[in-house]
């Protein structure tokens, strides 16, 4: 099962510097996440569907930075399945795609979350993700991304812009003083302790990516112990938090998965959306806490099931 979000209500995103290729041994490397353990246990784990985004947004971006529908950009879209494989949290996950690999490895997909404006980057104690690499440009896996305003102003602009990017994370590809991440794998859930990892930011605080160009979190609050996390209202006004691929060079393809993404006590698990019932037995046994009406609206018991089916989907969940 595949459901595509609608388009993107962003107007305007921002490229990040990250045309760097990573290459080992004169060959164009493969960098990649290593199991991911958090800093901190998540105590809530919320489910993000198409039907339930909460405090997501799901958007493209073409090269320029600007925000564009979906499929603007070849392949450019945001997608909630059911795999690949066996998730890390229940049965689904974020798809993100862009580029057929002539167009559109350029422009960029992602997920942007607004909840944690306001949050200093010193009192983050868990920042963790899944991800699953289909096709990429021979290094990228799904990258975070943190708007910092660093006076300290939750309302404030973006003074920066952290990057959290897979390829950087062992020894000979980032900071030998770091735990080694491994490198990146094909075709198989791998975890990215984000938090512990290296980083860099387009002023080059934590440095500029590569070899001996990112480092701890640790480094930027030194400098900068006021630092916040802010949903800037130009650059990033859905969401201070972002996960994403591409960005590239025009004629690569990026086809990955992200899942039970965690920030501090929450992780978000996305899901595709629940089926609809067609036959009433379905709502019956505790069944009914397994659908929802066609608009992705659970239902609120079984009686509000029945309904549902009954009238041919007239009476919508109330759940």
């Amino acid at each position: 099962m595949k459901v595509i979000l609608g388009k993107s209500l962003i107007l305007r995103g921002y490229i990040p510097r990250r045309a760097r290729c990573l290459v080992v041994g004169g060959v164009l490397g493969l960098v990649l996440p290593l199991a991911a353990a958090t800093s901190a246990s998540a105590s809530t784990t919320v489910v993000v569907r198409p039907s339930s985004m909460g405090s997501w947004t799901a958007q493209t971006n073409d090269s320029t930075g600007t925000a564009v529908p979906f499929g603007t950009c070849a392949n450019g879209a945001v997608s909630f399945v059911t795999g690949p494989a066996t998730p890390p949290l229940g049965v689904g996950s974020a798809e993100l795609t862009t580029g057929n690999g002539t167009s559109g490895g350029d422009c960029d997909a992602q997920l942007r979350n607004s909840a944690y404006a306001g949050v200093k980057l010193s009192n983050l104690n868990a920042l963790s993700y899944y991800t699953y690499v289909k096709k990429n440009n021979g290094q990228q896996a799904p990258f975070i991304t943190l708007y910092v305003n660093n006076s300290g102003n939750a309302n404030g602009s973006a003074d920066d812009l952290l990057f959290f990017e897979p390829p950087y994370q062992q020894p000979t590809t980032g900071n030998p003083t770091l735990p080694d991440q491994g490198p990146v794998a094909y075709n198989t859930w791998q975890s990215w302790n984000a938090l512990g990892g290296g980083w860099w930011d387009n002023n080059g605080v934590l440095g500029f990516g590569g070899f001996m160009g990112v480092n701890p979190l640790s480094v930027y609050t030194a400098q900068y112990p006021n630092a916040v996390i802010v949903n800037d209202p130009i650059y990033g006004p859905g969401g201070g938090v972002t996960v994403g691929v591409g960005y590239g060079s025009a004629g690569d393809q990026f086809d990955s998965n992200v899942d039970a993404f965690t920030i501090n006590s929450t992780t978000s698990d996305f899901e595709p959306n629940l089926p609809s019932p067609t036959k009433k037995d379905q709502c019956k046994d505790g069944g009914w806490k397994d659908y929802a009406d066609a608009n992705g609206t659970p239902f609120k018991n079984q009686g509000d099931c029945v309904s549902y089916v009954a009238t041919g989907g007239s009476n919508p969940g109330n759940g």
